[in-house]
């Protein structure tokens, strides 16, 4: 839940600075493009936090390094 607010926090602060400071014209592709990378980006997080957590799979973990528990560390090194 703590990352899903976090998410959508950035995703909507950086949608109301990028409407203020880009000028209309030439940044509406590069816009469009940067808003869906992030909401991909927040669904990621948003899909694969909880699985890791519940599971507790090494290949639930969206970044190795960052799984939460030990033996899915322990594992992925052996």
């Amino acid at each position: 839940m703590q990352a899903r607010r976090q998410c959508l926090l950035i995703l909507v602060t950086s949608l109301m600075l990028q409407f203020r400071l880009l000028s209309p014209f030439w940044f509406i592709q590069l816009l469009y493009w940067h808003i869906w990378v992030k909401l991909l980006i927040c669904l990621n997080i948003i899909i694969r936090v909880p699985t890791s957590t519940k599971t507790r799979d090494v290949n639930a973990c969206s970044y190795k390094d960052k799984c939460r528990f030990s033996h899915d560390i322990e594992a992925f090194m052996a």
